[in-house]
């Protein structure tokens, strides 16, 4: 039987932690993201090369779990703003 160092064993710990999330979020697509993707390319797709859709596309899919979760909290009908917007502007 062998035994693993405690330094071979911190190697494999940090890299499965570094690469386990990596992999999941390459082999998971959001729904919201590509219909997020669609839109910036049917408007405005002809100002933008396929490499700058690529990215839009990869920045998508990373902010969607943030995005999905703001979606996901419920706000009551008593939540407000903790201010409230007044112009500068004179009224007579």
């Amino acid at each position: 039987m062998s035994r693993t160092s405690r330094r071979t064993f911190a190697k494999v710990v940090a890299a499965g932690a570094v690469g386990l999330p990596l992999a999941a979020a390459e082999t998971k697509s959001s729904p919201l993201a590509s219909a997020m993707t669609a839109v910036v390319k049917s408007q405005s797709g002809k100002h933008l090369t396929p490499a700058e859709l690529d990215r839009i596309g990869k920045d998508l899919e990373e902010y969607a779990p943030y995005l999905e979760s703001l979606r996901e909290f419920k706000l009551v009908n008593s939540d407000e703003p903790d201010f409230t917007f007044a112009s500068l502007v004179r009224r007579w």
